[in-house]
C-alpha cells in the first residue's frame, strides 16, 4: 500500500505542473516550471535516492560535504513577496503524519515519525542524521544557539540530543506540559511533577541536570511560551515571567494558546469556548478584544494578527487585526476550510492554506498591508495542516496527510 502510494506521488509530482497565479488587479495566471521532487528509495520512506546510511553519531561537519552530488545544486533566492509567485517544491520528504521543525539557522529540517527522527540538510535536503528515540515524539524544539535539539512526547518524557556529536545528553520522564529553552541555550525551563498533584517550575541545566533549581510551585504544566522563552502560560491560565519566575496575571483557563514572537501578546481559546478567541496584552495582563475564530497567527514584528474562522456552507474568512488597536479588517472570504496559516519571517506576506470537499487544496499568498493577493500555490492531494518558514526565509515546509514538501525559489536569469 505504502509502495503504491510512493509510486503514485512520484508520478504525480513529475507530471503535475505547479500553478502559481499572480493576482494583482490586472494580473493574469502565470504558470511556473514543473518541479520534479526528490525520489524516495523504495525500502525507506525517509531517505532520498542517492543518500547513504549514516552513522548515528557522525558530526555534521563530516557529513554535509558528502551529501553534495556530482552536479552542483541550483542557486536559490530568498522567498519574498515579490518572488512568491515563483515558489515551487524542491524536495519531497515522504508522506505526512510527522512532526517537522527547522533549526535556528534555517539550513536543516528535522522530521520525526513515531520514534525515528531524520535531519535533512539544505539545499538538497538529503539525510544528514538519524535519531532513534525511546519516545514517540509530538514536539521538536532546537536550542537558541542550535547546539541541542529536544524531542518531547505527549505525556511526560523528553530527550535532548547534542547536534555536533549526535549523542543523547539528557532524558526527562517527569514533565508536566512542554519544556522551554532559556535564551542561553544551555538550560531548560519545565514544570516537573512531584509526589503531589501539583508541580514545580524548575530550571534544568544541560551540563548539570541533577542539580535542578526549583523556582516556584505551580498547579499545572506549561502550555505555551514565547519564541524567546521569556514568558509562558500554564494550563490553568497563570501567566508566568520565565526570567524572574513571577506571576504576571491570571487569565482564563486555555484549551490552547499562542504568543507573539517576543511575548507582547497572547491569543488563547478558553476551555469549552470553541470558536471564541481572546487577545490579551501580556505586560498588562488585560484582555484587548475577543474574536470568532478557530486559528490565529502573529506577524513576526508583533504588529499584526491573522485570524481564520468558518462562516458556514464550506466557506471561511480571514481577518487581519492591527496591533495594538485591535481593529480588524477582512482580508478574504471564500470557499474552503482554512487548515493552516503562516507569516513570512521578515514581511507582511501571509500564506493561507485551504481545502475541503470539492475544493482543490491551495495556499493563497497575501500582502496583508495592501490586501493584494500575490499568488496561489498547489502541489498536494490533501490540504497542508502546517506551514513553516525557515528563519532565513529561503525555505517553506508544508505538511499534509499525503506529503511533506520543501519549497524554494530557484534563481534564473529572469529573477
Amino acid at each position: 500500500m505504502k509502495t503504491h502510494r510512493h509510486v503514485w506521488l512520484f508520478i504525480l509530482f513529475v507530471h503535475l505542473s505547479f500553478l502559481v497565479v499572480g493576482c494583482g488587479s490586472n494580473a493574469s495566471p502565470t504558470p511556473i516550471a514543473t518541479a520534479t521532487p526528490t525520489a524516495v528509495a523504495p525500502d525507506d520512506p525517509f531517505r532520498p535516492i542517492g543518500a547513504t546510511a549514516l552513522p548515528e553519531t557522525a558530526p555534521l561537519g563530516d557529513i554535509l560535504p558528502q551529501r553534495t552530488p556530482d552536479l552542483p545544486p541550483p542557486e536559490y533566492l530568498p522567498i519574498t513577496p515579490a518572488r512568491v509567485r515563483d515558489i515551487e517544491p524542491v524536495a519531497f520528504l515522504g508522506e505526512g503524519h510527522a512532526v517537522v521543525r527547522f533549526d535556528t539557522t534555517g539550513q536543516h529540517l528535522a522530521v520525526v515519525r513515531g520514534q525515528q527522527g531524520i535531519l535533512f540538510g539544505a539545499p538538497h535536503f538529503y539525510e544528514s542524521r538519524r535519531w532513534q528515540l525511546s519516545l514517540t515524539a509530538s514536539r521538536i524544539e532546537f536550542s537558541p544557539g542550535g547546539d541541542y535539539v529536544a524531542f518531547q512526547d505527549a505525556s511526560s518524557k523528553a530527550e535532548i540530543w547534542e547536534m555536533d556529536s549526535g549523542k543523547l545528553v539528557l532524558s526527562l520522564d517527569d514533565l508536566a506540559g512542554i519544556l522551554v529553552w532559556q535564551p542561553s541555550g544551555e538550560a531548560l525551563v519545565a514544570v516537573l511533577k512531584n509526589q503531589k498533584e501539583d508541580g514545580v517550575l524548575s530550571v534544568v541545566e544541560i551540563a548539570n541536570p541533577e542539580q535542578r533549581r526549583r523556582m516556584m510551585e505551580v498547579h499545572a504544566g506549561l502550555l505555551a511560551a514565547s519564541d524567546d522563552g521569556h514568558v509562558g502560560i500554564l494550563g490553568d491560565g497563570s501567566l508566568i515571567d520565565l526570567k524572574t519566575f513571577q506571576l504576571l496575571a491570571a487569565l482564563p483557563e486555555p484549551a490552547w494558546a499562542r504568543f507573539s514572537a517576543l511575548g507582547r501578546w497572547i491569543l488563547l481559546q478558553e476551555q469549552e469556548q470553541e470558536g471564541r478567541l481572546g487577545l490579551y496584552d501580556v505586560e498588562k495582563g488585560q484582555a484587548l478584544r475577543n474574536f470568532s475564530g478557530q486559528l490565529g497567527v502573529f506577524r513576526s514584528d508583533e504588529e499584526e494578527l491573522a485570524i481564520a474562522r468558518s462562516v458556514g456552507h464550506g466557506r471561511s474568512e480571514v481577518t487581519v487585526v492591527s496591533l495594538p488597536t485591535g481593529e480588524p479588517r477582512t482580508l478574504w472570504q471564500g470557499e474552503g476550510h482554512v487548515t493552516a496559516m503562516a507569516y513570512h519571517p521578515h514581511s507582511a506576506l501571509l500564506g493561507v492554506a485551504t481545502g475541503g470537499w470539492q475544493n482543490m487544496p491551495v495556499i493563497r499568498w497575501w500582502d496583508t498591508e495592501t490586501g493584494e493577493l500575490l499568488g496561489i500555490s498547489s502541489a498536494f492531494e490533501q490540504p497542508p495542516h502546517e506551514l513553516l518558514f525557515s528563519s532565513n526565509a529561503y525555505w517553506l515546509a508544508t505538511v499534509s496527510e499525503d506529503a511533506i514538501l520543501v519549497w524554494g525559489v530557484i534563481k534564473n536569469e529572469s529573477r
